[in-house]
């Protein structure tokens, strides 16, 4: 059984800090208008024409390698994102089964956590909001993620037709990057219920 160390106690390096590079369609863009705007002053105080078609070449270039990076290359950032919005439609789902292939096969905790709430309930809808990746740290046997969203999930208790919602703020949750390349749900796990309705 694997043993792993809380990533609540060691010091994150962010060895992804040039995410921005691969993650932001803003930063391609204001590069590329950059170069748009430099093209444009060169020809009015040169009056070269092959230079400014040159600018604008590039700046098309740098624009669109911007958009495949963007929209083609998967980060570990946004597949942990993609993680988190998987495992809320599977709660949507009311698929424990599928919740748990989102689970790390050494989280007991969480495991039983999820039979335990879901069999008491039938979920009709589940949202993640204000979601973050606070830090990876890939100074560890295996990557670990930390992630803070607001989670919320609504349906009604079995046997009963009394609708529920309840919102939890999850202030730090732990993911473990497994050998076959998935994100996956440890026990590491901090949260607080700023409001409950029943």
């Amino acid at each position: 059984m694997r043993r792993y160390k809380s990533s609540f106690t060691i010091n994150y390096s962010e060895r992804c800090q040039m995410h921005i590079l691969i993650e932001s369609l803003w930063f391609w863009g204001v590069l590329a208008a950059a170069l748009f705007v430099a093209g444009i002053v060169w020809f009015q105080n040169t009056g070269k024409i092959k230079e400014f078609f040159l600018f604008i070449g590039t700046s098309l270039f740098i624009f669109g390698l911007g958009l495949v990076l963007v929209f083609c290359v998967q980060t570990d950032r946004k597949q942990v994102r993609t993680t988190i919005a998987q495992l809320a439609e599977a709660i949507a789902a009311n698929d424990v089964n599928k919740v748990l292939t989102f689970v790390d096969e050494d989280a007991y905790d969480t495991m039983e956590k999820a039979k335990s709430h879901m069999g008491t309930a039938t979920i009709e809808w589940a949202k993640v909001r204000d979601f973050r990746v606070v830090n990876i740290n890939y100074f560890t046997p295996e990557p670990l993620a930390i992630v803070s969203f607001r989670g919320s999930v609504g349906g009604k208790a079995k046997g009963l037709d009394v609708p529920f919602t309840v919102v939890v703020q999850f202030t730090e949750v732990e993911l473990i990057k497994n050998a076959d390349g998935k994100w996956r749900v440890t026990d590491n796990c901090r949260f607080s219920y700023p409001g409950y309705r029943n």
